[in-house]
């Protein structure tokens, strides 16, 4: 038992003020509020019950998280003195960029670059996705910087409801800087036509 608080954690201030007496109370400051103090103090924590080390814990990261928000660990963060609770630990995420995807909110961009007469005549071309290789069929006609949209194709919703944002295609048509002779010809009869 705390000599100083007789066992019960908290010392007793009196002080006099404008109004009579004040009783002030606040935790033993030799026990630190827990009413008994070890026999032999603890060599390794010195008696708080507590010792400094690193801890390895394995984080599970929501799908669908951004860059930028915190996750809080309950419990994980420093220890309290005294076999107190401990604290919490946040963790910042920082996702890093993707060479193919840019990302806003739930909707990832993908840049398609198609030749001339894929755009001219459509095409079926093969693409990467969150859920692997798919075909997408480009329309004739296509005109640069149109867009294709994949529904469902996105990221994972992480608030407001289930399901994925959407994986739209913004189209660029590439035009050759040197062509053939045939190519050219060719070329000529269809700007005659147009």
């Amino acid at each position: 038992k705390c000599p100083l608080c007789q066992g019960s954690g908290y010392q007793q201030i009196r002080g006099s003020g404008f109004f009579g007496i004040i009783i002030q109370q606040r935790p033993c400051s030799q026990c630190h509020g827990r009413g008994e103090i070890p026999e032999e103090a603890c060599p390794k924590c010195r008696g708080q019950g507590r010792i400094s080390q690193i801890k390895k814990i394995k984080v599970t990261i929501p799908a669908g998280i951004e860059n930028g928000q915190i996750l809080k660990l309950t419990g994980q963060g420093e220890a309290a003195p005294y076999g107190g609770m401990s604290g919490d630990l946040f963790i910042n995420i920082h996702v890093k960029p993707d060479q193919l995807f840019e990302r806003q909110k739930d909707n990832l961009y993908f840049d398609l670059v198609i030749n001339f007469a894929q755009a001219a005549l459509g095409d079926k071309i093969e693409i990467s996705t969150l859920d692997g290789q798919i075909k997408v069929k480009i329309p004739a006609g296509i005109q640069p910087g149109e867009m294709i949209k994949l529904k469902g194709r996105g990221m994972p919703r992480l608030y407001g409801g289930r399901g994925r944002g959407d994986l739209i295609i913004r189209v660029q048509v590439k035009v050759p800087k040197k062509i053939s002779r045939q190519e050219k010809k060719i070329i000529e009869e269809l700007k005659k036509t147009t």
